[in-house]
């Protein structure tokens, strides 16, 4: 130098070379294993979870950063129930069944869709005051999962160039919304142009291979280099993700990939 959640996202297969002109259909990002959309398995998921499924893959990683900021009694309410809101379930309900006539109140409330369970704990969390600003990554997070994207890549922007994991973390945010954006299009001009911005971004991510994440800088790599029928380059930085960390968080879903872009 990179969550389906993916594409968090059941996503498409991978894309056909750059050069066919019939509109490549994109594979939306995954994270790994913090994120709550269905993980990879290699021959039998394809890949990916749900179109914007970036707070499991951030959210977890903030959550300790939040509870040490919980200063004023009612901010911190507010504070622990967007967290708490964020790691709900999402269960959508199904057609075949009747609605109950009321809530199960034995079980934790889900949401119908990541963007629900995104904007509810949103809500919560501009109730937090100050507190809501200790991390705006995690906001940021939130903002992509509710599909608010141009507010998350405002955030991305501002810390792009922090020190350390921050920036990092930003800079990965970055890929994932242009990802997002190039997911979202139908125009396949505008879409290359999206993924090429979304490689560039990647490839900055974590620009020292013994840093933190070097790993998941080299996978995201990888997976646009794939949509962009580059698969030799994917599969080369596939293999460098695992020499840096063999026992890498997202070892299965690097495996998986491999395996998808395997080439002679």
């Amino acid at each position: 130098m990179a969550n389906n959640d993916s594409d968090d996202t059941d996503a498409a297969p991978e894309t056909e070379t750059v050069a066919a002109k019939a509109p490549r259909k994109v594979v939306t990002p995954i994270a790994g294993p913090e994120s709550l959309a269905d993980r990879l398995r290699p021959h039998i998921k394809k890949i990916g979870a749900g179109a914007l499924a970036l707070a499991g893959v951030l959210g977890a990683f903030y959550t300790w950063r939040w509870m040490s900021n919980r200063k004023a009694a009612t901010h911190s309410v507010a504070l622990a129930s967007a967290v708490d809101l964020a790691q709900r379930g999402v269960e959508a309900p199904d057609p075949a069944k009747p609605a109950p006539a009321a809530p199960d109140a034995t079980k934790p409330k889900t949401f119908p869709t990541v963007k629900d369970r995104a904007q509810a704990a949103l809500t919560a969390l501009d109730d937090a005051g100050g507190l809501a600003e200790a991390d705006p990554l995690y906001r940021a997070a939130l903002l992509m999962d509710a599909g608010r994207l141009d507010e998350a890549t405002a955030i991305y922007a501002a810390h792009a160039t922090d020190a350390g994991l921050d920036g990092v973390r930003a800079r990965e945010g970055q890929g994932y919304a242009a990802e997002a954006r190039a997911a979202a299009t139908k125009d396949s001009a505008e879409q290359q142009k999206l993924l090429e911005q979304a490689l560039a971004v990647f490839k900055t991510m974590q620009p020292d291979d013994k840093g933190p994440r070097a790993d998941y800088a080299h996978y995201h790599v990888a997976r646009v280099l794939a949509q962009l029928g580059r698969n030799a380059e994917a599969k080369a930085e596939l293999t460098k993700a695992l020499e840096l960390a063999p026992e890498s968080d997202i070892k299965d879903d690097i495996t998986a990939r491999l395996a998808l872009v395997d080439v002679p």
